[in-house]
């Protein structure tokens, strides 16, 4: 009886190691997605974040204007830029579009009312309807 409770013993073992191998030895599933396989690399600076460009917003009065106002910024990251005026009567006047990082758009006094917004969009998407791309620069006319 103890012989053959040994050699079951043996048996049972190596069916349990034989069985972990084998199961070892199994391989990966295939890379369906490549993102998965080639990843980005990680920012290793301490403290350093994305690239982004900072957003803006400013009052200004039209009595203040005394002939054109100028917007200009430097060390923007994601151009085109495109200049616009909404009008207080739901119209719009497209003022320009630079394709630098540094900017200058330049509108005459005669081209804005009270209650316009003077707004500067990048490139980079939003998913807003109104606004699909990010604003640099909010400006209300007073």
């Amino acid at each position: 009886m103890k012989n053959a409770i040994l050699k079951l013993t043996l048996f049972l073992g190596f069916i349990l190691i034989a069985s972990g191998l084998i199961a070892s030895d199994t391989k990966k599933p295939p890379v369906i997605d490549e993102a998965q396989q080639n990843k980005p690399k990680e920012d290793t600076i301490k403290g350093g974040d994305k690239i982004k460009d900072v957003s803006n917003d400013k009052n200004i009065s039209l009595a203040n204007i005394k002939s054109v106002y100028t917007i200009k910024r430097k060390g923007l990251n994601f151009p085109p830029y495109k200049c616009y005026v909404y009008h207080a009567d739901k119209s719009s006047t497209q003022i320009g579009t630079i394709d630098k990082s540094v900017i200058s758009f330049t509108i005459k006094k005669s081209q804005l009312a009270v209650g316009d917004t003077i707004i500067v969009e990048n490139s980079e998407d939003t998913g807003d309807n109104k606004f699909p791309k990010f604003i640099i620069e909010w400006v209300e006319v007073k």
